[in-house]
Order: structure tokens, then C-alpha cells, then sequence
């Protein structure tokens, strides 16, 4: 067993829902089970949101749960039933218990309601001397709406009060059966009662409306009650009269139920609980929900919590994803409470394609079903994680703390981003309106970013530009002679050389054969402004051409600074981040070369020394190239080695694999690459160690696997190569 059930309900931020989770969740923990809930954000007829809110239970992986309980009552939407019950049928592999009074291919479980109305007309008779009653249920044929009338027919006959079939009425469970019914009472085609009870809080509502606009008093001329506690009853004026029924007690059942159908025994409810009438003033009770006092205070508490935290300008003051993220997680206080917050939690799992060009050649390319096989999850406390959509979320060495995960998609209208964990110690209070709201920004946050880099090709592509490369946005060195020619006045001032650090990457076009060449422009996008990251305030950049780049200052002493710049670009193209985006290693050539100003009559003198360098850098690399006639094999090695540090390189797999002799691949590849395959795969190994040592909180032994080394020359290896220890190197970067 895995220990682990599933529950697919609506949006569960009412209070009755989240009394049936309550008890869903209590009975699990009693068992030893989690519970993940899969749930939606918004309910509506739009078919691209509700497609991309369904799109949440293509990621559910059912072999990993135990069985599944199914609430469809808690679906506003008929069409969300549908689609949900006809998913399961098909895909689900585990027992399925539906709460429900209605029978399916599902095993059914449901509660006394009828038994609970009874109670109400009872509360009725015996308190106010009704004796006309009507009830107003919800649609004809409908099981929920006949076990309810039936509840009234029974405790009618049980008191000897007379009723007719139509002092039934059939409704929609909605607000225009109370419009509706009002209508009759106050036209003469129905004589008024002295009480009407309704099934449920949304009718009792809108008929007390409705009758109020008629000129009639409730509960002076008639009496009316609901059903269900929703919260809008305690708020209306007059405060309706209801029956907060016995859903905690219907999820232990339900639990109970799965039970028996995953094991074949069976389990107790860890304890009962009642439905409770709560007496108002639409009954004649007169007994007000809340003081005018409180209820102010209510709504500018609410006023206080939503309009005046600012977070849609706090979310969206973000330069970047990254910076988005950390301002989303810093939003949370919006709706996780001070006393819970230390025992929940957030994750964020996008896809990897996530931000992917909306459009390409005119046709749309987006993500719009099912998800990536693999995800990346960014999380509140343990920054970024990859992990197998299989999984369905990372696993942290503090699982044990969460035993619930509510599972909401992220999506803006049929484009799906991922999903998000919203996991918790057991109590469900913080998943309210306010979460909600909370994960609608995101959504629009993420499709900001979306249109932003939208926008920016576009604006890129579109551009007319003399001075800047339409993709990357740095200064042409072809149509940048005033550029230059203001460094060598500076150089002149500061009598100090013009140094001019070439810098070449190579094989930039594989990116397109491996991926497209959105991925060459993202990269390229990206390298640019690593690029501009690595120069200090002084340095002029330049682009050459497409694959070619100029770092240009005045100093006397360079080399150090030089040195520095492009191991920061080596470091950056071997990242993980990198490599998995492009699955690829893009080889750096550089070159530096320094001048005096005699040697420059002009900038255009310039440019073409600096051209000059560019061209003799690459031919030095295709002769490289061109010179072995392994070289595509060799760089496709190399680039394995990066990508894959886990696999055991040694030189004899390496010269197996390209059926040449060790001695004469260790003399081809340290010429082509100026390193040796040793040198190589330790690089790799300790890069790819140090990224998991600070983008994940697994164990050092896992590490040491995952970096394709036992745990002793692990531990040796990285402290002779950095003299620090992996758990200090831990330590040190995090802090």
C-alpha cells in the first residue's frame, strides 16, 4: 500500500466542503493515510478556463494512491461533474468511493439529510405552531432532492399535519427557484404558508429577497428556513435560519467506506458527530447571526486583508520569474494565518516549457494539455527542485510534517503553466477566498511574463535598429564608431592600453538541431546578459556577429580582470540550468589582445583590428576542427560529459566509444579542447555536485550517486578541490 488517498472535489473554501474534508483528513490521519486533494480555482462556462482547470487531473498518478473519494455535489458546475466522472472512468485504476446519494459505477455513501430536515419542520411545529408547511427542494429526479422531500413527507405525516404533493416544489437548488416561487405567493397562484422550508441556503435567500421586494415580512407573515450553514446566511438581514449538516461525520464515513474497499476491512469512524440547527431570524427565533458591530468589522477586516495589501503591485514588481516568485512568497500572509504558517507550506511545479513563444511561424504552440515529463518545482523554503511529473511533487526530508496536499493547476485561460502544492500539517483553514485570489495573480503574473517575452521578440524582430542586435540588444560593433571612438579618447586622457577581450562560442547551431530556434534566441538572450552581468562598470560590450563578442576597456593590467570574466562564462555554460535548457555544451573560445593608441588612425581602424581578432579566433577553431576528423564525435563527448555526470566516463568507455586507442583520444581531445576527459568529467561532477547542494536539501550520499561517485572519494574529491567540505560549501553559499 502507499498509504496515500486521493480526494477530486470543487472548490472547497466553503465551509461546508471544508467541513467534509475535516473529517475526510482526521479519519485518514486515524488510518496512517495522506490525503491529497485535487481541486479547482474557478468554475465557470468558459470552455479554454475549464479546460485549463481540468488539464490538473491529467498530472494525477494513480498508482500511487491507495483509492479515490469523489465529491461531485461540491461542482457549482455541471459540466466539471461530467467531465470529472468521465475521466475517473476511464483512467482511474483504485476503488472509488463518491459521496452522493445518487448510484454509479462508483461506490456510493451519503448521509441522514432527510433525517436533518425533518428536524427543521419539527423545530417549526413544535416552536412556532406551523402547521402549513411547503419545502422547496432541488431538481426533480434528482436523489439528493428526493431524499430531502422525502424528510419533509416523513416528518409531516409524523407530526399529523396535512400536506399535498404540491406543497412540494421541485427547484434548482439555485436563486431563481426562490424568485420563482416568490412570484406565486405574492400573485395568488400559491395561498401563502405559514413557513416554507428550503433545501438548501442559496433558495432560502433569494426567496426572502424576493418576497421583501413584495411588501412581505419575513418572518412576520411567513416563516423561512434553509439549509446547509452556508456563511451568507449569518450575514443576511434577516439572518436565515439553517442546518449545519453532518459533513465532518459524512467524510469519516466516506474514509470508512474506501477502506473497506481498498482492504476488504472494516475500519470505525475515530469518533461521531451530529448536524446542528443554528436558529435565526427568518424562523421567528428572532436571534440575530451577528451585531451590526461585528459584522462592520468583518468586512473591514476583509477590506484590511485584500485591498490594502497590495498584491497585485507587489507580485508584479518583478524584473525577472525569479524575482516574481520571491515576491509571490513573500505575499503569503494574504491568506495563511500567523498561528498556521509554521505548519504549511508552498510549492510552486511548473513545466519546462512554461514561458515557451505563444506563437511561432503563426501558429499557436503553447502547452495547452497534459504536462511536462518532467518539472521544476520552485519552493517556498528549498528553492528550485526538478522532479518527474510521475512523482506528482518533489519529495523534501520534511514530507512527514505535510500529510495533506491541495493541488490547484496554474493556467491563464487554456495555457498551462503547472500546478500548485499547497501542503499543510492537517488544517484546511488557510485555503480560503483570499488563497483563491492568491493563485489568480500568480496565474496573471505568469502570463505577464509570458506576454512580456512576447512582446520583447516581437519588438526585437520588428526593430529597426543601427546600433543594437535586434535579439541580444547590444551594440553592434559595425555601427559603433562613436562608441569607439570615445574609448580611444579615454584611453588617450588616461594614457592607459585599450584591451579587447574576443570572446567566440562555438556550436551555437546544434541548439536548433536538438531543440528550435526559440531555444538558440533564448540562450543567446541569456548568455548576453550573463555577458553583461560579468563586466564591471568601465567594460564596453560589443557584438560581432551572431556568435561573437567584444569586451573593450582601457587598463594597464587586464589579464586578471579578463581571466575572471571568462571563468564566470565557462562556469555559466556548464550549469545544469544551462546544459538542460539547450541539451547541449556550447564550447568558449577568447582571446585578448591590447593596443596603444598610435596604432588606431581611426575608429574604423579599430573595428577592424577587433574583426581581425574575431576572424583569426574562429579559423583557429574550424582548423582545430577540421584538423581531426573525430572532432563532431569528440565535441558530442564532451558535451555528454556535462550533461551527464552520473555515468561512469572513464578513457576506456570513451576510446571504446569512438573505437580509437586511450592514448591517441587523450592527445586529440587535450588538443582540441586544451583539457584532459579526466579533468572533464571531474569538473562535471563537482559542478553538477555543488548545484545540488544548493538547489536541493538531499543527503550527501545521494549527492555523491547522483554525481556518479561512491560517498568516500565524494567527500575526498570535493574537499581537495575546494578545501571546504560539501556540508560547509552548503552552509556558506546558503547563508
Amino acid at each position: 500500500m502507499n498509504n496515500r488517498i486521493g480526494v477530486i472535489m470543487g472548490r472547497l473554501f466553503k465551509n461546508v466542503d471544508k467541513g467534509l474534508l475535516s473529517g475526510i483528513i482526521e479519519q485518514a490521519e486515524h488510518a496512517g493515510f495522506e490525503v491529497y486533494i485535487f481541486t479547482v480555482n474557478d468554475e465557470c462556462t468558459n470552455r479554454k478556463i475549464m479546460h485549463g482547470e481540468e488539464n490538473l487531473l491529467t498530472m494525477i498518478n494513480f498508482s500511487l494512491l491507495d483509492g479515490v473519494i469523489y465529491v461531485p455535489y461540491s461542482f457549482a458546475s455541471g459540466l466539471y461533474k461530467q467531465d470529472t466522472a468521465e475521466f475517473l472512468k476511464k483512467h482511474c485504476t483504485v476503488p472509488i468511493v463518491r459521496i452522493g446519494a445518487e448510484t454509479d459505477s462508483f461506490t456510493p455513501i451519503w448521509y441522514d439529510d432527510g433525517g436533518e430536515i425533518g428536524e427543521i419542520v419539527r423545530h417549526m411545529a413544535d416552536e412556532h405552531g406551523c402547521r402549513r408547511m411547503m419545502c422547496m427542494t432541488g431538481p426533480k429526479d434528482n436523489a439528493v432532492s428526493e431524499s430531502r422531500a422525502e424528510g419533509f413527507r416523513s416528518a409531516m405525516s409524523g407530526l399529523g399535519l396535512q400536506y399535498d404533493e404540491k406543497d412540494i416544489i421541485y427547484g434548482d437548488f439555485w436563486t431563481l427557484s426562490g424568485k420563482q416561487l416568490a412570484a406565486e405567493l405574492t400573485d395568488g397562484t400559491r395561498e401563502l404558508p405559514d413557513a416554507v422550508i428550503c433545501c438548501n441556503d442559496a433558495m432560502a435567500i433569494s426567496l426572502c429577497d424576493a418576497l421583501m421586494e413584495k411588501g412581505i415580512s419575513v418572518p412576520n407573515d411567513i416563516r423561512i428556513t434553509g439549509y446547509d450553514g452556508y456563511v451568507e446566511s449569518r450575514f443576511h438581514a434577516p439572518s436565515v435560519t439553517t442546518y449545519i449538516s453532518a459533513q465532518e461525520q459524512l467524510g469519516r464515513n466516506a474514509v470508512c467506506a474506501l477502506y473497506a474497499e481498498i482492504t476488504g476491512d472494516i475500519m470505525t469512524p475515530c469518533r461521531y458527530t451530529t448536524g446542528k440547527l443554528i436558529r435565526h431570524e427568518s424562523c421567528g427565533c428572532g436571534v440575530r447571526a451577528e451585531s451590526r458591530q461585528l459584522l462592520d468589522f468583518d468586512f473591514e477586516r476583509f477590506e484590511l486583508g485584500i485591498f490594502d495589501t497590495n498584491l497585485t503591485a507587489n507580485m508584479f514588481d518583478s524584473e525577472t520569474p525569479d524575482d516574481f516568485f520571491k515576491n509571490t512568497y513573500t505575499m503569503i500572509y494574504t491568506f495563511m494565518s500567523e498561528k498556521l504558517i509554521q505548519y504549511e507550506q508552498l510549492s510552486i511545479c511548473l513545466c519546462e516549457d512554461w514561458d515557451q513563444a505563444e506563437y511561432t511561424d503563426g501558429v499557436r504552440n503553447y502547452r495547452t494539455a497534459g504536462y511536462s515529463e518532467n518539472m521544476m518545482c520552485i519552493h517556498q523554503h528549498n528553492g528550485k527542485k526538478q522532479f518527474r511529473l510521475s512523482d506528482m511533487k518533489p519529495v523534501f526530508q520534511d514530507r512527514e510534517k505535510y500529510p495533506v496536499t491541495v493541488f490547484n493547476a496554474l493556467h491563464f485561460l487554456d495555457r498551462c503553466f503547472g500546478y500548485i502544492c499547497f501542503e499543510t500539517s492537517g488544517a484546511i483553514d488557510d485555503y480560503n477566498r483570499d488563497y483563491v485570489r492568491f493563485i489568480r495573480e500568480i496565474n496573471n503574473g505568469l502570463n505577464f511574463f509570458c506576454a512580456q517575452n512576447e512582446l520583447r521578440r516581437a519588438l526585437y524582430r520588428e526593430r529597426i535598429s543601427n546600433s543594437r542586435d535586434e535579439l541580444t540588444g547590444l551594440y553592434l560593433l559595425q555601427n559603433s564608431s562613436q562608441m569607439l571612438d570615445d574609448i580611444i579618447e579615454r584611453s588617450e586622457l588616461y594614457r592607459a592600453r585599450i584591451y579587447v577581450l574576443i570572446i567566440s562560442i562555438s556550436d551555437i547551431r546544434e541548439i536548433v538541431h536538438i531543440n528550435s530556434s526559440d531555444t538558440l534566441d533564448r540562450f543567446l538572450l541569456d548568455f548576453s546578459t550573463h555577458l553583461q552581468k560579468c563586466c564591471n562598470k568601465e567594460d564596453s560590450l560589443f557584438q560581432i556577429n551572431d556568435n561573437s563578442f567584444a569586451v573593450i576597456g582601457i587598463s594597464n593590467d587586464a589579464k586578471i580582470h579578463c581571466d575572471e570574466l571568462v571563468s564566470s562564462l565557462e562556469n555559466y555554460l556548464i550549469t545544469p540550468d544551462v546544459l538542460q535548457s539547450i541539451g547541449h555544451l556550447v564550447n568558449l573560445r577568447t582571446r585578448l589582445a591590447t593596443a596603444e593608441i598610435a596604432e588606431f588612425s581611426s575608429s574604423d581602424d579599430f573595428a577592424d583590428m577587433i574583426n581581425s581578432e574575431a576572424v583569426h579566433l574562429d579559423r583557429q577553431w574550424k582548423s582545430l576542427v577540421s584538423a581531426s576528423m573525430h572532432a563532431e564525435e569528440l565535441i558530442k563527448l564532451r558535451s555528454d560529459i556535462y550533461i551527464d555526470p552520473k555515468r561512469d566516463w572513464t578513457t576506456e568507455l570513451c576510446a571504446e566509444m569512438l573505437n580509437i586507442s586511450r592514448s591517441y583520444l587523450h592527445r586529440i581531445y587535450k588538443k582540441l579542447f586544451g583539457t584532459s576527459i579526466a579533468d572533464d568529467v571531474k569538473t562535471s561532477r563537482l559542478n553538477y555536485a555543488k548545484y545540488l547542494l544548493l538547489t536541493t536539501d538531499d543527503i550527501l550520499q545521494v549527492i555523491a550517486e547522483e554525481c556518479g561517485l561512491d560517498y568516500f572519494n565524494f567527500m575526498r574529491l570535493f574537499k581537495k578541490e575546494t578545501g571546504i567540505t560539501p556540508t560547509e560549501y552548503r552552509h556558506s553559499h546558503s547563508s
